[in-house]
């Protein structure tokens, strides 16, 4: 493990880990202990989170077994819960408000819901969805429900209601995420062959607008504080990108050849991944990592290696959940985030265990914490403020001495 370089310290022979905004080193681990969840009922399944649960949607296939549907675990005891068993729905993507779990059934081709207390009532079906397909993505937000049914994108009210069409491609389309004011999605054009758009609609109506285009899928999306984030594998080679939801030129955050991104998840101060050599989970072969600072100059750290998967990854406010193992013997595991945001807090002339700096240099490298002056900055300082008042009050001029109400740092800021 490397450890990140000071603003007085030489580079190592690895090259200097502070640079440009996208630079790369390595800097303390973030993530604590590794813990299991629970193991996972084997089987062909999908996966879906809310903040105190995993559901696992186990796919049937053409014909009906009447096994198990879906299964709910615990993400703080690992309690498993069937909620449905026995049918013929044949489930396939999900997504919880941790009231209902919404999903598609690819036996009828129709959007469902289940309660996820597991009472008694049986699944609601909700809406026809004639041409829905495995992974075209569903996602719910606080009044409705979002799916692809093959080329259209599509919702309604969780309460029931009237089904709203979005978007109509001239193909394939999948559902990535929602925020307040849009849909985000997946287009595949055929003609002229071939791309994938990744555009937004908005969710009151209106028309959609390209974001990005590129050859291969925008896989493994995720969304946080305003940025889209997703990973491409290309020609054996991996990248992750990152766009404001306003849109704008891409910024790659991370590149690995000889490399598949598996998953991926962020929040405001960090982007975790999971990688490995192939996109065919070679075992034992894959890692953990994080990105700090994703919106300026970040640092790459590797949590974990030697995995097989890893899978699924999940953020909670306090932990970062992922899927391994072998076909036999999966579980959801978990390592709590012992790192606070980046912050100065407690950092001030160093850097912040998120990674950005807190340091009289960080504002030349542009690699500031976003709450550096107000943590390390005093209102009663004369820096940057000679020749005026600072924003406490004192004042950094001539005619102070006279006066008798200089900064304290007068002298030296301002000799």
């Amino acid at each position: 493990m490397f450890v990140a370089l000071g603003h007085g310290a030489c580079a190592s022979e690895t090259g200097d880990e502070r640079g440009p905004a996208e630079s790369i080193g390595e800097v303390a681990l973030e993530l604590g202990a590794t813990s299991t969840v629970g193991t996972i009922t084997p089987g062909d399944f999908a996966v879906s989170y809310d903040a105190n649960s995993a559901y696992f949607t186990y796919f049937a296939g053409e014909f009906c077994f009447g096994g198990l549907e879906i299964e709910k675990m615990s993400l703080s005891t690992g309690t498993k819960t069937i909620l449905r068993t026995g049918g013929c729905s044949s489930p396939a993507q999900s997504a919880s408000d941790g009231t209902n779990l919404f999903y598609a059934g690819l036996q009828a081709r129709d959007i469902l819901s289940k309660d996820v207390a597991g009472t008694s009532p049986p699944a609601v079906v909700m809406a026809d969805a004639p041409n829905i397909l495995s992974g075209g993505g569903i996602e719910v937000d606080a009044s409705r429900v979002y799916w692809a049914d093959h080329s259209l994108i599509r919702s309604m009210p969780k309460a029931g209601g009237g089904v709203t069409t979005h978007f109509t491609g001239p193909n394939l389309t999948v559902v990535l995420g929602v925020d307040a004011t849009d849909i985000y999605f997946e287009s595949f054009v055929s003609s002229p062959c071939c791309s994938n758009e990744l555009r937004k609609v908005p969710i009151a109506g209106g028309s959609s607008t390209l974001l990005h285009t590129q050859n291969f899928q925008h896989g493994s999306f995720a969304m946080a504080d305003g940025n889209l984030y997703w990973a491409t594998n290309e020609n054996g080679d991996s990248s992750i990108q990152r766009m404001p939801s306003t849109g704008g030129a891409p910024a790659t955050i991370y590149s690995k050849p000889s490399n598949c991104v598996i998953s991926l998840a962020a929040n405001s101060s960090n982007v975790y991944w999971s990688e490995n050599t192939s996109c065919n989970l070679v075992s034992g072969g894959a890692r953990l990592r994080r990105r700090t600072n994703p919106t300026g100059a970040g640092i790459v750290t590797t949590e974990r290696t030697g995995l097989q998967g890893p899978y699924a990854l999940f953020l909670s406010a306090t932990d970062l959940f992922w899927i391994d193992g072998s076909s036999s013997s999966k579980a959801v595991r978990r390592a709590s985030l012992t790192s606070p945001p980046n912050s100065c807090d407690g950092s001030c002339g160093g850097q912040a265990p998120g990674g950005c700096f807190c340091d009289d240099l960080c504002t030349g490298y542009g690699d500031c914490c976003s709450d550096f002056t107000e943590q390390c900055t005093s209102p009663n300082s004369c820096d940057g403020q000679c020749g005026g008042q600072a924003p406490g009050g004192c004042f950094c001029d001539d005619l102070c001495t006279g006066y008798g109400d200089c900064c304290p740092d007068f002298a030296s800021a301002c000799p």
